[in-house]
C-alpha cells in the first residue's frame, strides 16, 4: 500500500461523528442555558441524527466508506503521480484534523461551563447563519500559519493541506444559504 495513512480517513471521519454526539451531550448539560444555537450540527444532512444523538447514522457510515474507497482508488489503483497523491491524502487528513480540533475545543469549553457556570450570566439566542459565520471566522487563525509554512517550505503535503485547512471555511459558506432559509 503506497499510502497507509489513508486508513486514518475512516478513523477521523468516525471520530468526527462521535465527537459531535459527545459535544452535543455536553452542550445540553449547561452551555445551552447561556448560548442557544438553532442547530448544534452545522451540516443540515446530519442535524436530525445529531439532535437525536443516534449512535449509528447510516448516511454518515456510507460517506465514510465512499470517501475511503475514493481515496484508496485514486492513490492505489489510478496511481496518481506521487506529489498529487500526497497532496490529495493530506487535503482530506488536514480537513478532518481541523474538524477534530474544533470538536476538542468545544468539549473543553463545554466541560468548563459545566464546572464553572457562575462565570457566565444571561443568554444569547444564536441563528444558524451566525453559527456558520462564527465557524468560518474561528478557522482563520489556523489558516495563516499553514499559508506561511506553504510559502516558506512548499511540499505536496503542505500544498494539499492548504485547501484542507480552508475547506471547513467554505463549507459554512455553502451551507449559509440553507441556514438563511431555516432561520
Amino acid at each position: 500500500m503506497n499510502h497507509p495513512e489513508i486508513l486514518l480517513l475512516p478513523a477521523f471521519m468516525l471520530a468526527d461523528y462521535y465527537l459531535t454526539i459527545w459535544s452535543k451531550k455536553l452542550k445540553d448539560r449547561k452551555y445551552e442555558e447561556f448560548f442557544r444555537p438553532r442547530h448544534f450540527e452545522l451540516n443540515p444532512q446530519f442535524q436530525k441524527a445529531v439532535a437525536e444523538a443516534r449512535l449509528v447514522c447510516p448516511r454518515h457510515l456510507l460517506l465514510v466508506v465512499l470517501f475511503t474507497a475514493y481515496l484508496a482508488f485514486m492513490t492505489e489503483i489510478v496511481e496518481l503521480p506521487a506529489a498529487l497523491a500526497d497532496g490529495l491524502v493530506t487535503f482530506f487528513l488536514v480537513y478532518l484534523g481541523v474538524v477534530l480540533g474544533r470538536h476538542i475545543t468545544n468539549i473543553l469549553l463545554f466541560r468548563r461551563v459545566i464546572r464553572q457556570h457562575d462565570d457566565i450570566s444571561g443568554a444569547v439566542n444564536v441563528s444558524h447563519a451566525f453559527s456558520l459565520q462564527l465557524s468560518l471566522y474561528q478557522i482563520l487563525g489556523l489558516l495563516f500559519p499553514v499559508v506561511l509554512l506553504t510559502l516558506l517550505a512548499p511540499s505536496p503535503q503542505l500544498i494539499g493541506g492548504l485547501p484542507g485547512d480552508w475547506g471547513p471555511d467554505h463549507k459554512p459558506s455553502r451551507l449559509d444559504q440553507e441556514a438563511q432559509e431555516t432561520d
